[in-house]
C-alpha cells in the first residue's frame, strides 16, 4: 500500500511544456524517459468505483503486471490524494482481495472490463543535488471503452516525493503549467474517468447536497444522514487496506453520528423504522470502539512510558504486548464484521434511509415543512438536557456524571451541526464551542477508560502491579485536571449569544 499525492492537469496536442528548470530554488531538470502503458479498467455495471473516485486496474508494468486499486481520499485545486494497494494476479481474473477492498463500493455487483487505456508517457525528473524530488508525466492516453466510442487527451501529471515541502512545490509547478497553457478542471478527473464520460461522472449511491436555508426537513434530514454515511463508506475500504487510527477513527464517528442523528431527528421519524437503524449501527460502531480504544490507550502508554527506568521496561513491554494483542483481535474482528451479509445489509439499509427517511405517520406534512423551526426546536431540546446535566456537576461528581454528559454535549454539538445547514456560521460557532468542551470530556474519558484497562492487566499479570500503579496514579492527576479545565470551556459554550440563532 502506498499513498499518492499528484498534480493532475490537461493539455493540448500542441502545448509546449515550459521548462522547469528553477521552479524551486536549487532545481534542475533530468532525464526523460519514455514507456507505454497498458491497463485494463474493471467497474461495476453502474460504475460504482468510478463513481466513488475509485478505481481497479490492471497493469502490464515491467518487469511484473499487477492489480492496482486505488481509493479516493480527496482532491483540492487539482492535487490529488489516493491510497494504492496492489496485487499480484493473472490480467483475467480479479484477485479475490482486491475484489474484497472495495465491497463497500460494489456490494454485490459483479466485476467486468469496462475500458482498455493505452498510454504513451514522458517522465521528466526533477533534481535537487542530484536528488530526485518531483517527476513530471507527460501522458498521451487513448483510452477504448466497452460501450462507447474511443477516446484520446492529454495529461500532465506531477508527483512530489515525500520528502520535500509537497504543497509549495504542487503550488509552484501548477502556476508554471498554467502560464504554459496547461488547465486545472474541477472536479479533477482520472483517465478511466475521462474514457468512460458522463456516466462515470454521475454522482455515487450516496452524496451530501448543496442546500439552501429554505430548505425542508425532507430535505435536511436525508442530507444530515447522506453526510455520515459517505464519510463511513469511503473510511470502508482504508480500513480494509491498512491500520491508520485516523481512518478508524472517523467510520466509528460516522456510525455514531448517524446513530445520534437519528435520535436527534426522533420527533419527526417514524420510531419502529430508526429503531432497528440504531441498532445495527450500535453493533458496528461497537465492533470499531474496541479497536480505536486500543488505538487511543497504546499511544497514551508509549508517551507515558518513555521516560521510565531501566528496571521497569520488562513491565512496561509486558503490558504493551498485552494491549497489542486486544488491538488485533479487535481489529480481526471488525473486519470479519464488515465482510457478512449483516454489514451489506446494513449498508443497503442505511443507503435506502438517506434516500427516503420514514417520518411519523400522524403528520405527513412533516417533510415538507420548513427545516429552520423544527431544527431551532429539536436543538433546543437536546441543549436544556445538556445545560441541566453539566450544571449540576462539580469537580467531586462521579465518573459517571461526567461521562453522561461528554455523550449530551456530542448529540447536542451533532445537532447543532446538522441545525448548521440551514442556520449557517452562527450554529457553527456553537458546534465549535461544544466541541471544545467535547474534547475535554473526552480526554476525560480517556483516563477513565485508561485506568479499567490497566486494572485488569494487572489483576491478569500481577508481576506488573507497580508500574499499573504508578501509572493509575497519573492518570488520576490528568483526570484531576481536566475536571478543573471543564470550567472554561463550559463557561464560553453557556454564553446565551452562542445561541441567539435559536430565538
Amino acid at each position: 500500500m502506498a499513498q499518492e499525492h499528484e498534480l493532475k492537469m490537461v493539455a493540448g496536442t500542441d502545448t509546449v511544456l515550459p521548462d522547469l528548470t528553477g521552479v524551486a530554488p536549487g532545481v534542475v531538470l533530468g532525464p526523460t524517459l519514455t514507456q507505454e502503458m497498458v491497463a485494463d479498467y474493471y467497474d461495476t455495471p453502474t460504475l460504482a468505483l468510478a463513481r466513488w473516485g475509485a478505481s481497479l486496474r490492471w497493469r502490464d508494468e515491467r518487469p511484473t503486471p499487477i492489480w492496482t486499486v486505488k481509493l479516493p481520499e480527496g482532491s483540492d485545486k487539482s492535487v490529488v490524494s489516493r491510497c494504492e494497494v496492489t496485487f499480484a494476479g493473472h490480467r483475467t481474473k480479479v484477485p479475490a482481495r482486491a475484489a474484497e477492498l472495495i465491497r463497500v463500493f460494489r456490494r454485490g455487483q459483479p466485476l467486468g472490463l469496462v475500458a482498455n487505456v493505452r498510454t504513451n508517457r514522458s517522465d521528466t525528473s526533477l533534481l535537487i543535488d542530484g536528488v530526485s524530488i518531483a517527476t513530471v508525466s507527460d501522458d498521451l492516453v487513448m483510452g477504448e471503452p466497452v460501450n462507447g466510442p474511443s477516446v484520446s487527451f492529454r495529461e500532465i501529471e506531477v508527483e512530489v516525493a515525500t520528502e520535500v515541502d509537497a504543497d509549495s512545490m504542487l503550488r509552484a509547478l501548477r502556476r508554471r503549467l498554467q502560464q504554459a497553457g496547461c488547465q486545472v478542471e474541477n472536479p479533477v478527473l482520472s483517465k478511466v474517468v475521462r474514457v468512460l464520460g458522463s456516466d462515470a461522472q454521475r454522482k455515487p449511491d450516496v452524496h451530501v447536497m448543496n442546500l439552501s436555508r429554505r430548505a425542508t426537513v425532507g430535505d435536511l434530514v436525508s442530507n444530515v444522514l447522506a453526510g455520515s454515511l459517505e464519510q463511513l463508506i469511503q473510511r470502508d475500504p482504508l480500513i480494509r487496506a491498512g491500520d491508520e487510527p485516523e481512518d478508524l477513527h472517523d467510520f466509528r464517528v460516522a456510525a455514531r453520528r448517524f446513530r445520534s442523528d437519528l435520535t436527534t431527528f426522533a420527533p419527526v421519524l417514524e420510531p419502529t423504522w430508526a429503531r432497528p437503524l440504531r441498532e445495527e449501527l450500535r453493533w458496528i460502531g461497537t465492533a470499531a470502539g474496541v479497536v480505536r480504544d486500543a488505538d487511543v490507550l497504546q499511544r497514551r502508554l508509549r508517551d507515558r512510558f518513555q521516560t521510565l527506568s531501566p528496571g521497569d521496561t520488562t513491565m512496561a513491554v509486558q503490558l504493551l504486548a498485552r494491549l497489542a494483542n486486544v488491538h488485533g483481535r479487535g481489529r480481526s474482528q471488525l473486519l470479519r464484521a464488515m465482510s457478512t451479509d449483516r454489514y451489506d445489509a446494513l449498508i443497503e439499509v442505511l443507503i435506502a434511509a438517506t434516500r427516503q427517511p420514514h417520518f411519523v405517520d400522524d403528520d405527513e406534512k412533516i417533510p415538507a415543512k420548513g427545516a429552520r423551526p423544527v431544527m431551532s426546536e429539536l436543538v433546543e431540546k437536546r441543549w436544556r438536557r445538556l445545560k441541566t446535566a453539566a450544571g449540576a456537576l462539580d469537580v467531586d461528581s462521579p465518573d459517571l456524571a461526567w461521562h453522561e454528559v461528554r455523550i449530551l454535549t456530542k448529540r447536542c454539538r451533532y445537532a447543532s451541526e446538522a441545525a448548521s445547514v440551514v442556520f449557517g456560521k452562527d450554529a457553527r460557532r456553537f458546534s465549535r464551542a461544544l466541541a471544545d468542551v467535547q474534547e475535554v470530556l473526552g480526554s476525560f474519558q480517556d483516563t477513565v477508560i485508561a485506568e479499567e484497562w490497566l486494572r485488569a492487566a494487572a489483576k491478569a499479570n500481577p508481576a506488573t502491579g507497580l508500574l499499573v500503579g504508578l501509572t493509575i496514579a497519573e492518570e488520576r492527576c490528568d483526570r484531576r485536571r481536566f475536571r478543573e479545565q471543564f470550567a472554561s470551556v463550559w463557561d464560553t459554550a453557556r454564553d446565551p449569544e452562542l445561541r441567539c440563532w435559536l430565538r
